[in-house]
């Protein structure tokens, strides 16, 4: 299987993350602008008033092992999928006396290995996971006797949220050039080009003064990298 042809998913309620190459992975994507409509008298269109546009995706997957360590591998994993679906409690006991609701579940996930989209983060309001047994595919058996199934067909829906508001900005678009959907390699390039210029003027300004240009280059990476980094952030 291809190591570029899989999914990370990364569960932010819990700081855990499993990764898994697939077999076979389909991404849809849905966007939904919102509209509220009233109809008034004697007009034949309505009054349309805007509210967000929404957007979902629809991540299908097939995972599959070859031998019975992969196997063994591959359940652990969907294991611990169905077990990010449910909330992080505080107190002595889940869900028991004492205890409050710490965290919901709440996912960054990365398809692709970010080759084509960027990550996406929000929460999953619907999962199916079909076990190969069920399509007749043969579990393998261990060496104790246990049964492990061999392939997964898992299906999952998720919300996607932005971290601010999207939209036009000074007739900027959302995300900028650096990509909205879609991973912007051509824009990344360009701007680690800018970056490293910018740093090697930094450092030749700080030899000028007397510091060693080696020690100014580094720190001026270092510098114009946690710039940008705060600026994807904003």
């Amino acid at each position: 299987m291809s190591k570029v042809t899989n999914i990370t998913i990364a569960a932010k309620h819990v700081g855990d993350t499993i990764n898994m190459d697939c077999a076979d992975l389909s991404i849809t994507q849905e966007f939904s602008p919102i509209w509220s409509e009233e109809q008034a008298y004697g007009k034949m269109d309505p009054i349309a008033t805007f509210s967000h546009t929404g957007r979902t995706a629809t991540l299908e997957f097939v995972l599959l092992a070859i031998n019975i360590n992969e196997a063994m591998a591959l359940q652990s994993n969907v294991d611990k999928l169905i077990k990010f679906q449910y909330p992080r409690y505080t107190g002595a006991t889940a869900g028991g006396i004492g205890s409050s609701l710490a965290a919901p579940p709440f996912f960054d996930i990365t398809v692709l290995s970010g080759k084509l989209y960027n990550t996406m983060s929000g929460y999953i309001t619907a999962i199916s996971i079909i076990p190969g047994s069920s399509e007749e595919v043969a579990p393998l058996v261990s060496r104790f006797k246990n049964f492990f199934e061999r392939k997964y067909s898992i299906s999952l829906t998720m919300t996607v949220l932005h971290a601010h508001t999207v939209g036009y900005v000074n007739n900027a678009p959302p995300g900028g050039d650096r990509g909205f959907v879609f991973t912007s390699a051509e824009a990344s390039s360009r701007q680690s080009e800018q970056r490293e210029i910018e740093a090697f003027n930094m450092a030749e300004a700080a030899a000028a003064a007397g510091i060693d240009r080696d020690t100014a280059l580094t720190s001026a990476r270092a510098i114009l990298a946690a710039e940008t980094a705060a600026d994807r952030q904003q």
